[in-house]
C-alpha cells in the first residue's frame, strides 16, 4: 500500500470522517440508552410511590397502621432491585427487606432531609449506586407521610457497561471493514487515472505524436485527458521549433565557416606575411575549427532529438567497450592516466554501433579530461536484471552537488570540474544524453567533490550470452576526439 497514493488519501479521509461519525453515534447511543434506563427507573419509583399513597396510606386512619403496613409489605416485599421506606410522624413506620443480589443494606442508607422532595442519586459506602425518590404525602384524614422508593442501579450499570464494551469492539471493526472496502472499491473509479498515468509515462519514449486516449465519460476524467493532450501539443510544438532552430542554425553556419576557413588557409600562404599576422590567422583558424566542432555537435544533437529512427543491430557492448578502451589507451598515456576495463560481462544490446561508441568515447574522454594527473579511469560493463549497464568512473576532483542537475544541459560547465581551458565545448554530455534517449537508455551521474565521478548508463538488454574474461590488447591507434 502506497501511503502517498490518491486512493490511500481518499480512503484515509473517508475513514477519518467515518470514525468521527461512529464516535458521535456511539456516544449518542450510549447516552440515549442511559437516559432511557434512568427515566424507566424514575417512572417505576414514582409509580410505586403513588400506588402506596393512593391504595394504602389513604386508608391509614380508617383501617389502621397494621393494615397499611401489611398491605405494603405484601405488595412490594421481595423485590430484587427496589425498596420502600415509609416515615410517619418522624419515625420509620415501614422498611422493606434488603435487596437480593446486592450489597446494599437499606438500614445504612441515610434518611433524606425533612424538606427534600424529588429524585436523588448517590453511591453508598459499599459502592452501590442508588436512585431514590422522596415524596411528601398528606392523607385525607390529615396524617402526614414521607414515602421513599429507591432502586439499586447495579443491573442498569451492567447493561451500560456491556453496551460500552460492544460499542468499543464493534466500532473499530466496522471502521476497519469500511476502510478496507473503500480502498478496494476506489480501485475501479481510479483505474482510468492509473491507465492515463502509465500511458503518459510512455509518451515521447518511442516517437513523438502519441496522445492519451480520451474516455467518452463526459466527466472530469475526459476533460483532464483533453487538457493533457492539448498541453502535449504545445510542448511538442515548442520542442519541434527548438529542434528546427538548432538544425537550421547549425546548417546555415556550416557554409560560412567553411568559406572563412578556406579564405584564411589561402591568406596564410601569401608571401610576405609578418609573424604577428600569421599568428593571428592561425589563431582564427583554431577558433574556426572549434566553431565547426560546435556546429557539428549541435547538428548531431538536433538529429538525435528529432526522433528519427536510427539503423540498429545487435551490438555486443562489452566488446565495443573493450575495443574503445584499446583505442584510447595512447590518449590516456599522454595525459598520465591509467585506463582500465573491469568486470566486462558479455551483454548484447540493440543499437547503432557508431552512436554507442560515441557514448563510450565521450564518457571516457570526459573522465580523462577532468581527472588529475596520475589518476585512474575505470570502465565496467555488466548485466543487471533486464538491463546492460555501462559504468565509467574516475577519481578526479568530482562535480559539485549543485551542478549535478545541469550537467546534461547544452554548453553548461560546472565551476570547478568544467572549464573552457580543458578544451571542452559543454556539448559532450548533451550528445551522450541524446544518444541514450534514442536508445531508450537511462543515464545517471553520482559524484562528490574530491572523491571522483561515476556515470552509469542502463540499456535495455537484448540478449545475454555466456560470460567471457576481459582480454586487453595494446592498440597503436588513437581514438577520435568527439
Amino acid at each position: 500500500m502506497k501511503f502517498v497514493s490518491l486512493r490511500f488519501r481518499v480512503t484515509a479521509w473517508s475513514a477519518g470522517f467515518l470514525a468521527i461519525a461512529l464516535t458521535i453515534s456511539s456516544i449518542a447511543v450510549y447516552v440515549g440508552v442511559r437516559q432511557f434506563l434512568t427515566l424507566s427507573v424514575q417512572r417505576t419509583l414514582r409509580s410505586m410511590s403513588l400506588s402506596i399513597e393512593t391504595m394504602f396510606l389513604s386508608q391509614w386512619g380508617r383501617k389502621g397502621e397494621s393494615w397499611a403496613v401489611g398491605e405494603t409489605r405484601e405488595s412490594f416485599s421481595g423485590s430484587a432491585d427496589y425498596f420502600v421506606r415509609i416515615l410517619h410522624a418522624g419515625t420509620e413506620a415501614y422498611r422493606s427487606t434488603d435487596l437480593r443480589d446486592s450489597a446494599l443494606k437499606i438500614a445504612s442508607v441515610s434518611l433524606p432531609a425533612d424538606d427534600f422532595q424529588g429524585f436523588s442519586r448517590f453511591r453508598t459506602n459499599s459502592g452501590v449506586d442508588v436512585l431514590e425518590y422522596v415524596d411528601h404525602y398528606t392523607a385525607p384524614d390529615g396524617e402526614k407521610f414521607v414515602v421513599i422508593t429507591g432502586a439499586a442501579l447495579n443491573a442498569m450499570n451492567r447493561v451500560l457497561h456491556s453496551l460500552f464494551l460492544v460499542l468499543l469492539a464493534v466500532c473499530p471493526c466496522v471502521l476497519f471493514l469500511a476502510a478496507l472496502a473503500g480502498y478496494v472499491l476506489f480501485t475501479r473509479p481510479l483505474k482510468p487515472v492509473s491507465v492515463l498515468t502509465e500511458q503518459a509515462e510512455n509518451i515521447g519514449r518511442g516517437h513523438m505524436g502519441e496522445r492519451l486516449p480520451v474516455p467518452a465519460t463526459g466527466d472530469e476524467l475526459q476533460r483532464l485527458a483533453n487538457s493533457l493532450n492539448r498541453m502535449i501539443d504545445r510542448l511538442e510544438e515548442a520542442l519541434d521549433h527548438n529542434h528546427r532552430f538548432s538544425a537550421d542554425a547549425s546548417h546555415e553556419l556550416r557554409t560560412p565557416l567553411t568559406i572563412i576557413r578556406g579564405e584564411l588557409e589561402q591568406a596564410i600562404q601569401e608571401p610576405g606575411l609578418t609573424v604577428a599576422a600569421m599568428d593571428g590567422i592561425g589563431s582564427a583558424l583554431e577558433e574556426i575549427d572549434r566553431m565547426s566542432q560546435i556546429v557539428q555537435s549541435l547538428m548531431a544533437v538536433a538529429y538525435l532529438d528529432s526522433g528519427e529512427q536510427m539503423e540498429t543491430i545487435s551490438v555486443q557492448l562489452d566488446r565495443l567497450a573493450t575495443s574503445t578502451i584499446e583505442q584510447m589507451q595512447l590518449l590516456a598515456e599522454e595525459r598520465n592516466l591509467t585506463l582500465v576495463g573491469e568486470s566486462m560481462d558479455c551483454v548484447v544490446v540493440n543499437g547503432n554501433p557508431t552512436r554507442l561508441k560515441q557514448v563510450i568515447v565521450n564518457l571516457v574522454d570526459n573522465a580523462m579530461k577532468y581527472n588529475q594527473s596520475g589518476g585512474t579511469v575505470r570502465v565496467c560493463v555488466m548485466a543487471r536484471g533486464n538491463h546492460a549497464v555501462l559504468q565509467v568512473a574516475d577519481n578526479g576532483p568530482g562535480i559539485p552537488e549543485t551542478s549535478l542537475p545541469f550537467i546534461f544541459d547544452r554548453f553548461y560547465r560546472a565551476d570547478k570540474a568544467r572549464s573552457r581551458s580543458t578544451g571542452g565545448m559543454g556539448l559532450g554530455l548533451s550528445i551522450v544524453k541524446a544518444i541514450c534517449n534514442a536508445h531508450n537508455a537511462d543515464i545517471s551521474v553520482t559524484s562528490s567533490e574530491g572523491s571522483g565521478t561515476v556515470v552509469t548508463v542502463e540499456f535495455p538488454l537484448a540478449q545475454a550470452i555466456s560470460a567471457a574474461p576481459f582480454v586487453y590488447a595494446h592498440a597503436n591507434s588513437q581514438a577520435p576526439r568527439l
